[in-house]
């Protein structure tokens, strides 16, 4: 930081007496830049501030920063990814939860992976069916049981002969 402005001139600035000093922040950096928006003008980046300019901090601040910005680089990425795929999964189950209909996403071995709202008031009903500890739904019918196994069990088929080009 002392590349930008000496010390005599920054001990003179509003900033310095009216922000800096009174949170006492240091003005010695290092800091290294992670990443940057498309037109150069923002990003993401990180500083250490120190109140002393000692070079040898600086340098061992510098390795630090050298050793952890990849890291942290990747960190970010993958939070944008994480992030936009939630985004897409929160509005595509606003659009599930539109759906009129009880509607249950399963796994191929007959797990509930997720359910819309009308499902969730079926199920809270307790009327006939209901979602078992395993992740399943089941009735209190073990006939009825038996069947919508066997239906789930027929739908992951169909799903796995059209995956396969059957």
């Amino acid at each position: 930081y002392e590349a930008l402005i000496r010390d005599d001139e920054l001990f003179t600035t509003e900033l310095y007496h009216e922000y800096m000093r009174p949170r006492r922040l240091g003005h010695y950096g290092t800091g290294v830049r992670l990443d940057s928006t498309p037109d150069g003008k923002g990003g993401t980046a990180l500083s250490l501030a120190d109140h002393k300019n000692d070079a040898d901090r600086r340098e061992h601040q510098k390795r630090l920063l050298d050793l952890l910005a990849p890291h942290l680089v990747r960190a970010m990425a993958l939070h944008r990814v994480v992030s936009t795929q939630k985004a897409s999964g929160d509005a595509a189950q606003a659009a599930f939860d539109h759906w009129p209909h009880a509607g249950f996403v399963m796994s191929a071995e007959g797990h509930v992976i997720t359910l819309n709202r009308a499902a969730e008031i079926l199920l809270a009903r307790a009327d006939a069916l209901w979602l078992g500890r395993d992740g399943r739904l089941g009735s209190i019918d073990e006939a009825r049981t038996g069947e919508l196994e066997a239906a789930i069990r027929a739908c992951a088929a169909l799903v796995k002969d059209r995956d396969l080009g059957v």
